[in-house]
């Protein structure tokens, strides 16, 4: 979606998209207006769309947050390694489970080395 302004334009990253759909309530506007064709529906939808979006993470700077946080850190949890890699948690349990990912699970949460976290995010990281 293209979008002509006359003014100044406001750039925003998915999470604060994200931050200002839950705040503003703005799925009630979008679910008013969904049966109009008009530019406010359109605009909603697509907010609704990058804000559930789990690829884009260059364009909103979380690529540079999370190799920083790969050096940073001794180890990585599932949940963090799904989050760098925008992929769903199951299939890094998947990963583990077919040996393409070394990790451990010392009590309820598998933890993998960050040295083999940081392999695994170069190698399996979503394209947009």
């Amino acid at each position: 979606m293209s979008y002509a302004s006359p003014g100044p334009v406001i750039v925003m990253t998915a999470a604060d998209v994200d931050m200002l759909w839950r705040s503003a309530g703005l799925e009630a506007l979008r679910v008013r207006h969904r049966l109009a064709d008009d530019p406010l529906y359109r605009l909603l939808v697509r907010m609704h769309q990058v804000r559930l979006s789990p690829t884009g993470h260059a364009a909103n700077g979380l690529e540079a947050r999370h190799l920083a946080a790969s050096e940073e850190r001794s180890y990585w949890t599932i949940r963090q390694l799904a989050k760098a890699t925008g992929r769903a948690e199951r299939t890094i349990r998947k990963d583990i489970a077919i040996g393409e990912l070394t990790a451990t699970k010392p009590a309820r949460e598998w933890i993998i080395a960050a040295a083999d976290a940081a392999n695994y995010i170069t190698s399996r990281r979503r394209t947009p």
